[in-house]
C-alpha cells in the first residue's frame, strides 16, 4: 500500500477494502496470509468512508457516486 488512506477500511464478505486519496481501491483477503483480491483505479480521490447497502458498496469519489455490487 503506497498511497495515503483517509477513508476507513471496510470488511465485506471475507475481504478488506482500502480506499486511497489518489482513487486507488485495494481489496485483500481477511486472512493471516497477505493476498490481493483486486486492485482498481477510480476516476479521482476517495476521502469518505464508503457505505454498505445490502450486497453493494456505495462509494463517493471527488467526481462521481458509485454503487458496486449485485442487484
Amino acid at each position: 500500500m503506497t498511497s495515503n488512506y483517509d477513508a476507513s477500511p471496510i470488511y465485506v464478505n471475507g475481504n478488506i477494502w482500502f480506499f486511497s486519496v489518489k482513487g486507488e481501491v485495494l481489496v485483500i483477503k481477511a486472512d493471516r496470509k497477505y493476498e490481493v483480491i483486486a486492485k482498481n483505479q477510480m476516476d479521482s480521490g476517495i476521502w469518505a468512508t464508503p457505505a454498505i447497502l445490502r450486497n453493494s458498496v456505495i462509494l463517493r469519489t471527488q467526481k462521481y457516486l458509485y454503487r458496486i455490487g449485485r442487484e
